[in-house]
């Protein structure tokens, strides 16, 4: 007779997972992955509210969510949506940073017809990624390094377009000799003066510092403004992006790596734990209590010494000592935390307890007078809180330097540090050089300007001191005379086809560098603000996708919305910087 295997698996597991108590945490685990084997859904569905993932330590917690997404894929792929959904939501309610799990909640809404993404579960899953160690360096240093390049990036553009604007006029000043002829020695001296960084250097920052040094004399005083804004954002932003790699070498040491492996509990011989400071020692303790090794973590929690208190540190001692029986070092232990401080839920909902247990009425009332929760505790609980680590020990950390405590000098020392191996300073510094030196080359820099009514290069000595004006266009548009109305109609027309030629190459080039036409139109400051918004959130945009691709093989739903807010940013700065144009709006 043929013995169906299946049949034989699943009455091995059945007595295997009904021997398992409901009550341990671990069992709780052994089920989940039990009811991911088997197809009995409502019976799962009855059984996922007896899972209180809240009591599990840090590990069978992580383990158990794992399991249950497991689950919640399996009702996804098999269409029960419904099922598929309650698992995920289940997810999420125990949760603070399973931020994953959002997008598969979001994919089951596309699924059953709706169409417009959640703004609740969009702001819980950046919340969750900000909560999460991880992917909140990743952010913070993806928001500081988008602010950095972005600024850098504008300021290219901008000398770029300052480059085009006078380069014909530099060269009319200074590459011409005496006799009028192009001279061969100063083209040379220009060209080393221009592009010596290609010998020294990959890449392309330099050279809007060495472009704005060079043409500083012809620059207005709103340009010169604008370069000055520009170079005190890109200095502020570089501040941050010191802030990102201070972060990055922090989190890289070998001691923030034995707090991480600390943080997710995991344990440490005597040897290697006498070296620990204080705090570590705790959460180190933290790890064996909540695996019920209270031995192993009173020993290190009396080894961090009399003189160090912390309300963490007394919590596990006070419950360790009340699972033994020792109320009275449990109570002592307790009133330690209250000390520190009496709205502490943990200790002061342990304190009450232990007090009831004491049942001694006059120091029920001496400490009832002082904490007169303590009365409506024990008319309500009569069990003790088992305690949870709050989040925060990694992030402490990477400020810190792996270091217990923050120490504003060594901080500070260590952002400057950074920010001067940043070529910032240095290229600033490069481009007063260039300043005062290039007049000393080129003695007749801003001689030349350009005619205000049709750009030809002339003279400052010969043109109009109020207008400046070429000699036709002063005589055309200046001098009233009926004589010059052909010539003068003419000239505008002349006039407007250029300018409708730069309008076309501004609308083209604007396609892929949004917000030109703001230089063209001499509107600085709005170029600048509009861009560095519109470029952050570009860098952001893209380079997080990747990031997170790479690094989780999702992409949280803030990179969809950035982008989003990137092409209506890009539509808005193309279609503002036209208004008010003859062809615009």
């Amino acid at each position: 007779m043929k013995i169906n295997f299946k049949i034989i698996v699943f009455l091995i597991l059945f007595l295997l997972f009904s021997s398992i108590n409901a009550n341990d945490s671990l069992g709780n685990v052994y089920k989940l992955k039990y009811y991911n084997l088997e197809t009995d859904d409502n019976q799962f569905l009855r059984s996922l509210s007896e899972f209180n993932l809240q009591e599990l330590s840090r590990r069978e917690f992580r383990l158990s969510l794992i399991e249950l997404e497991k689950i919640g894929d399996r009702f996804a792929r098999e269409g029960k949506l419904d099922k598929a959904l309650i698992v995920y939501s289940k997810i999420h309610e125990n949760s603070g940073d399973y931020w994953q799990v959002y997008n598969k909640i979001e994919n089951l809404e596309r699924k059953k017809g709706s169409f417009f993404f959640s703004i609740k579960n969009f702001l819980r899953q950046t919340i969750s990624l900000l909560h999460n160690s991880d992917s909140f360096f990743v952010i913070a240093g993806l928001t500081f390094s988008s602010l950095y390049f972005a600024s850098i990036l504008i300021f290219f553009i901008f000398a770029i377009i300052l480059f085009y604007r006078y380069f014909k006029i530099f060269s009319n000043d200074s590459l011409n000799a005496e006799s009028g002829d192009v001279s061969v020695r100063k083209i040379v001296v220009f060209s080393i003066a221009l592009l010596w960084p290609f010998v020294f250097f990959s890449g392309w920052m330099i050279f809007p510092f060495i472009i704005t040094g060079l043409f500083w004399s012809y620059f207005n005083r709103n340009e010169k403004q604008s370069i000055m804004v520009l170079i005190i954002l890109i200095f502020v932003f570089s501040v941050f992006f010191s802030i990102r790699s201070y972060l990055n070498k922090s989190m890289e040491s070998e001691t923030f790596y034995t707090v991480n492996e600390v943080n997710s509990g995991k344990y440490f011989s005597k040897s290697d734990y006498t070296k620990f400071d204080n705090e570590l020692k705790v959460y180190l303790a933290f790890s064996y209590y909540e695996n019920k090794d209270y031995n192993s973590s009173l020993d290190i929690l009396l080894s961090t010494g009399e003189g160090y208190r912390s309300i963490l540190k007394f919590n596990l001692l006070g419950n360790i000592y009340y699972k033994s029986g020792n109320f009275e070092e449990s109570m002592k232990y307790f009133k330690d935390s209250l000390d520190l401080n009496e709205n502490d839920e943990i200790a002061l909902h342990n304190f009450a307890i232990v007090l009831a247990i004491q049942n001694n009425s006059k120091i029920f009332d001496s400490y009832a007078s002082r904490f007169p929760e303590i009365k409506q505790i024990i008319n309500n609980v009569h069990k003790i809180k088992e305690i949870k680590v709050k989040p925060g020990l990694l992030k402490r950390r990477a400020f810190y330097s792996s270091k217990e405590k923050f120490a504003p000098f060594s901080f500070f020392v260590s952002i400057l540090k950074e920010f001067i191996e940043l070529p910032i300073m240095y290229f600033s510094l490069l481009t007063l050089l260039y300043i005062y030196f290039i007049n000393l080359v080129f003695s007749k820099l801003g001689e030349s300007i350009r005619c205000e009514k049709c750009s030809k290069i002339i003279k400052e000595t010969s043109a109009d001191a109020s207008n400046h004006f070429c000699n036709e266009c002063y005589q055309l548009f200046m001098i009233k005379d009926v004589i010059f109305l052909e010539a003068k109609v003419a000239k505008e027309e002349k006039i407007k086809k250029k300018q409708f030629i730069r309008g076309i190459f501004v609308g083209g080039v604007s396609i892929f560098f949004p917000g030109l036409n703001f230089i063209f139109k001499e509107k600085y400051l709005s170029f600048i603000i509009f861009s560095i918004i519109f470029y952050t959130f570009a860098v952001f945009s893209i380079t997080g996708k990747i990031l997170f691709e790479n690094m989780y093989s999702i992409q949280p739903v803030i990179f969809n919305i950035t982008s989003i807010i990137t092409v209506i940013f890009y539509l808005f700065i193309n279609l503002y910087s036209v208004k008010g144009d003859s062809d615009g709006f």
